[in-house]
């Protein structure tokens, strides 16, 4: 097998996966030392309390404002 060097767009590629694989790493040592120093409390609820969901009322003007916008 022959070795070829890379082109510069490989070694760009390798350098961002390398950059992003070692950020994905320290993530979870981080996650690990903070749930490691601070154990989450079992009296917290995991999950968020349901919500209603307001709807965006952006683009529903009144025909009156259309009229004298228009």
């Amino acid at each position: 097998m022959t070795n070829t060097g890379l082109t510069k767009e490989e070694k760009e590629c390798l350098k961002r996966w390398f950059r992003q694989a070692i950020a994905e790493v320290e993530k979870e040592e981080v996650k690990h030392f903070l749930l490691k120093e601070f154990p989450p409390e079992a009296s917290v609820s995991t999950h968020r309390q349901p919500m209603v969901r307001r709807r965006s009322h952006r683009g529903q003007h009144p025909t009156h404002v259309k009229e004298l916008a228009y």
